[in-house]
């Protein structure tokens, strides 16, 4: 799991994982998501030992969170053809590498499920998370 950036390795398929805790942001009492959730502060995750990731490994999933406050938080898997073109939108350095990122990010989301995460700030993800990952 990884949180804003995940840097891949395309020679050998695997992600590295980076030393950054996993957070989320929540609403206070006088806070409200509807204006977006970038100015709120973040909760971090915690996460057992036995959890994380400190060496390089082959992604298993692929999620792309998007925040949507008037619309009911779900999870929905993504065809192929889909989750390679979100990838490409989600490659910061997919210009410097052109063609061969498309061809690599292609062959990434053949390979893993990728799925939609809509999230509303309320609903908690780990629950969302739960059926598809088992």
């Amino acid at each position: 799991m990884s949180d804003d950036l995940t840097p891949y390795d395309p020679d050998t398929g695997r992600v590295v994982p980076l030393p950054v805790t996993i957070a989320y942001r929540q609403p206070g009492e006088n806070q409200s998501l509807e204006e977006g959730p970038s100015g709120l502060p973040k909760t971090h995750v915690d996460l057992e030992a036995g959890r994380l990731q400190d060496a390089p490994v082959r992604p298993e999933a692929v999620f792309f969170p998007a925040f949507e406050a008037d619309r009911p938080a779900g999870v929905e898997e993504q065809a192929a053809p889909e989750a390679a073109v979100s990838l490409v939108e989600s490659c910061q350095n997919a210009s410097r590498h052109r063609g061969e990122a498309v061809r690599e990010l292609s062959r990434l989301a053949g390979r893993v499920s990728s799925f939609r995460l809509r999230h509303d700030g309320q609903t908690d993800i780990g629950g969302l998370l739960a059926p598809v990952l088992g």
